[in-house]
Parts: structure tokens; sequence; C-alpha cells
């Protein structure tokens, strides 16, 4: 996705019902009035913008981390669901080598051809341990391929299994569990059209056992989970939006092309904080991590670089050209900050697109308005915009459909 730079000025909204007043917020959603009409949304009416990202700052606040360990159902039924995930995983994670407002590893488990040989996420931005001169997938300090074939129903025994059992290739000599960190939340996403053939209580009876260093369970036999459980399986949809919240309760029915609603991942996640997933939606897995990531990333430091926001389905992507940010500052009035066309035109209000190749960007806060974000205890920063339809099913940080 490349930032329409060429247009020094935000799209022409489609409609504009009233004249917004300055620092306004007529529909109460939180959004300024401003903000709202560069979004292409009403500022009159509760309507969210397509894609957003919220970052906020509190006292005592580090940088945010993270160890996702993704679960792949490997099975034919599958097939569709792998590539996706494969390109989500890296517009997601790679431009945070960058940012770095997310210290994150990667654990994928799944069997290595149905990936991709060269599957992989470099260690730093400038960093090529990807490639291995020797057999097997590539690893590295972010990333672990761990090369096993999960079935329709055998996820939870496949972890169990391989706790602290070395891959086919001894790239994990100890197991994935070693590449748990201390301080770092876990992150489980399964993947599935089906159901596991194991109940969630002899899976973490079994869970606890093996964890041993605590990095999954507060101490004692009864000790607090310090994981949460995203279920990409077979749910039928909500009636709006794109996941169930931990709230919602179990929901027997499965989606059209889902053999099974996978009824024991669902209890996983409502038990652990997390979220529910149709499989059968042909979504944008890098807008969806984002989201499952956002509880870990919101509440921590604000970077000075991040990710541009992601429409969450396919047939869109995210217009740059209506791409805005909204900073509070402690007990002070919202503002709306402004497009710098380069870092050498920053002011201490602005922020600007930094290039990382040729179908990659980043947002950049301009020197000094980083300065002032980071020298306070108390701040919030919105970034919110419109979406324009894409002509075909497409990676949304790339310019091109193949």
């Amino acid at each position: 996705m490349e930032p329409e730079e060429e247009a020094s000025s935000p799209e022409t909204p489609r409609e504009e019902p009233r004249v917004p007043l300055e620092r306004a917020d007529s529909d109460g959603d939180g959004r300024l009035d401003f903000l709202e009409v560069l979004n292409g949304t009403d500022p009159f009416r509760m309507d969210e913008a397509c894609a957003s990202s919220t970052y906020s700052v509190k006292p005592q606040a580090q940088i945010p981390r993270a160890d996702f360990i993704f679960v792949v159902d490997t099975s034919g039924s599958m097939s569709e669901e792998l590539p996706l995930l494969r390109q989500g995983i890296l517009d997601y994670f790679t431009p945070l080598l960058t940012t770095q407002a997310l210290d994150f590893t990667v654990t994928v488990l799944a069997a290595a051809s149905s990936l991709g040989p060269d599957f992989c996420l470099p260690a730093g931005r400038d960093d090529t341990s990807c490639d291995s001169d020797t057999p097997g997938p590539p690893v590295n300090a972010r990333f672990l391929m761990y090369d096993v074939f999960v079935a329709s129903s055998n996820s939870l025994s496949i972890l169990l299994d391989t706790f602290d059992k070395p891959d086919p290739w001894m790239r994990a000599p100890r197991g994935w569990s070693a590449r748990l960190r201390r301080g770092a939340t876990p992150i489980f996403v399964e993947l599935s059209d089906d159901d596991s053939s194991l109940s969630q209580d002899d899976f973490e009876r079994g869970l606890r056992a093996l964890d041993r260093d605590g990095r999954l369970y507060e101490d004692g036999e009864q000790g607090k989970r310090k994981f949460v459980w995203h279920s990409i399986v077979g749910v039928a949809p909500p009636l709006r939006g794109l996941f169930h919240g931990p709230s919602v309760p179990i929901q027997p029915t499965p989606c059209p092309s889902a053999p099974n609603a996978g009824l024991v991942y669902q209890q996983l996640s409502r038990e652990t904080g997390g979220l529910r997933i149709p499989v059968c939606d042909a979504v944008n897995y890098a807008a969806l991590i984002e989201r499952l990531a956002a509880p870990v990333v919101e509440g921590a430091v604000i970077p000075c670089a991040f990710n541009i926001p992601l429409s969450e389905t396919l047939d869109a992507r995210t217009s740059t050209n209506t791409l805005g940010m909204q900073l509070k500052l402690g007990s002070r009035q919202p503002e709306l900050l402004t497009r710098a066309g380069s870092q050498n035109q920053c002011t201490d209000r602005s922020f600007y697109f930094e290039r990382l190749s040729s179908a990659q960007y980043t947002i950049s806060l301009c020197p000094a308005l980083c300065e002032v974000i980071q020298s306070k205890q108390d701040a919030e920063l919105w970034v919110t915009a419109a979406c324009l339809e894409s002509s075909c099913a497409r990676s949304l940080t790339h310019s091109s459909c193949e």
C-alpha cells in the first residue's frame, strides 16, 4: 500500500452535511469533527472509520512485549486460508522491525511445506539471518517455524507433545516453550475449521504440569493464566463486526464452510479474554493480528513510528490521503495533528510517512512531537482512515495484485 503522496492535501469528503466546529465532537464518539471529515465519516452521526489504531501511554509504562504462538491446522480443508495467514504475518510484523512499537517473537506450529520453505521474519530490519545453508525451515531470535503436521482435531495435543521436545530439524532443541520470554504476554492463535479431540480440562491439566518455569501460569496448581487464546475457527459470524468478544456465550452453530464451530477453542478464548473469529470469512490477516495484539499495545508507550492501520477486509485498502491523527495530552482538549510531506517539513504537531521499501510504509511522528509525547505521563493517540475499494484480493501493504 503506497501513500498517495502526490496529492498534497487529503481527498475531498463525499458529503459534508453541516460545517463542523473546530475542536468539536458533535456526535460524541470521541473523534473530533475535523478528523471525521478527513476520514469520510459523518461528524453528526456515530459511525466508525474503516481503519483505526489507538496508542496510549500511562505512568510507568514500558514497550510492550508479546510472544505469538500460531497453531495452524494444515489439513487439506485449510489450503485456502494458509497463504492469507502467511501474508498477514509478514504484513503485520515486518514494519514492526523498524518501528519497534512492539517487542515480539513469532512461533508457528505447522507443516513447513504448507506455508513455504522460505517463510521467515528477519530478526531486524537489516538482518539477513533468515538465510540458511542447512536443510529445514529458517529460524532466528524473532521467528521459529516448528515443522510439525497439525491435523484437523489435534492442535492441543500437538502443543503438549512439542512443548519441550525438539523439532525434526533441531531448530528448537528444547521445544517451542523455550522461546517464551519472562515479562512477555503469550498470545496463542488457533487456526482451524474443526474442533479439538482433547478437552480443555485435559489440555490445561497437561499444560500446567509442563509449565515448570511459570511462563504460562502463575505459581501454584490453580495459578492464574498468563496467556491469551484467540480462535480463528468455524464459529458462525456475529450479527455485527468481525469477532465475538469474551463476554459473548459459546456459539454452537458453525459458519457455512466449516464442519465444526470449534467449541473447545471457543471456551479457551472466552476464559482467557481472547477473541473468536469465523474462519469462513476472507479477512485481511494483518489487520486481524493487529486487533489481536491491541490489548497488549494499548496502554503502553506511544512509539515514534508505527504501522499504518489496515482495513479488516480483503476488498479494501487504507486510503492514506484520508489518514489523520488525534492527540490528547492529559486533561487537555484533543487536537488534530497535521501531515508533513517529509521530516524536513516537520513541526511539533505533525507526522509524515516513511518509506520502508517500494511497497511498505510506516507513520513517523515528527521528532519534536515525539519528544513532547514521550515526556508526558498520560497521552492518547488515535490514528484513523477511510478505505478504498480494491480490485482484487491483495496484500494491503503491497501496491499491485498478481
